[in-house]
């Protein structure tokens, strides 16, 4: 027998085709300026954040002007026109009792896999993410274990919004 986990949301992914611009339209929406996150290198893309507190936060992806990548997601992002949902994350402070208690529900995940980023202040954070295993659909989520809670973007990152619901739907 294992123990449960309590899983949460952990960050809501906001497509935008130009990071700078999308962060000055938040603030101007909100009065909450995001913080620059930090780049992806190899992806093609970085971010933005802004906490939702309760350990949740926005995450705003963009392509990298400074990252001469083509890939899908980046053309994905490029294409869009307003600031569009495209993912989400459900966090756990435990990956095995969550993957255990998933695989026990019948629900296929994949194989753990390492992440990290550098932040502008020039630290490092660390997490293990894992997918649903045949479903590619931004309705699903994807789950994050981070190996450091107190680095987590929802206590480092610029707050003073909060998240009321999360409805996911899809046209079929």
């Amino acid at each position: 027998h294992f123990q449960q986990t309590t899983a949460t949301i952990d960050h809501v992914i906001i497509g935008v085709p130009d990071l700078d611009r999308a962060v000055q339209q938040i603030e101007d929406l909100t009065g909450v300026r995001p913080a620059f996150g930090g780049a992806h290198p190899g992806r093609g893309t970085r971010n933005a954040l802004m906490s939702l507190g309760n350990g949740t936060y926005l995450e705003f992806l963009a392509p990298d002007p400074a990252q001469s990548i083509d890939n899908q997601d980046v053309r994905e992002l490029r294409a869009l026109t307003e600031p569009t949902p495209i993912g989400w994350a459900v966090s756990a402070d435990d990956a095995a009792s969550l993957r255990d208690q998933l695989a026990t529900a019948g629900v296929e995940i994949s194989g753990p896999g390492p992440g990290s980023r550098t932040k502008p202040d020039g630290s490092t954070l660390h997490w293990v993410t894992f997918y649903l295993q045949g479903i590619k659909d931004s309705v699903a989520p994807f789950f994050i274990v981070w190996s450091d809670p107190a680095l987590h973007p929802s206590r480092t990152s610029p707050g003073g919004c909060s998240l009321a619901g999360l409805s996911i739907g899809e046209p079929s």
